[in-house]
């Protein structure tokens, strides 16, 4: 009976993970639903602390291969894309990759930035524009083709001088 009611709960909780643990049943359900982005974070974790000049790395990780865009709002508000229509297999992965050949530094603005990453099974189907107006500063915006599947996480850091 209890184990119906576990296997219940997981079916009706599709858009998360769940980890039930029974030590009476000797059980331990890990179920993983919904989104593609299983897990994406900062190198430190989240909310983690870099000082300007330190190098940034962020994990990924996937449960399908498919393209990322990864946007970093700054404390004041400016948003720029630091990778665009990535390629990234299904599972374990870093940003920037370690063949690259470069790196993510912070730089002021200090203070909280939002970093979000974008998810799309086929290339170019979220695309990052940014925007110049006469008389504004920059703005930046996501566009998503809805027929495609997509996914979206979003993590944040602080840099410090």
């Amino acid at each position: 009976m209890r184990k119906g009611i576990l296997l219940a709960l997981l079916l009706l909780l599709p858009a998360c993970r769940v980890v039930i643990t029974d030590a009476d049943l000797g059980i331990r359900l890990d179920y993983r639903g919904g989104g593609v982005i299983q897990r994406f974070e900062p190198d430190r974790g989240p909310g983690a602390v870099y000082r300007v000049g330190e190098a940034i790395r962020f994990f990924v990780d996937l449960a399908r291969p498919g393209y990322v865009t990864l946007v970093v709002t700054d404390p004041d508000g400016t948003r720029y894309a630091l990778e665009e229509a990535r390629w990234l297999p299904a599972g374990w992965n870093e940003l920037p990759p370690r063949w690259a050949g470069y790196r993510y530094t912070a730089e002021p603005p200090t203070g909280r930035h939002r970093v979000t990453l974008y998810y799309s099974s086929e290339r170019g189907r979220v695309a990052f524009s940014l925007v110049l107006r006469s008389g504004e500063g920059a703005t930046a915006g996501i566009r998503v083709d809805e027929r495609v599947r997509t996914d979206r996480a979003e993590t944040y850091l602080w840099i410090l001088p």
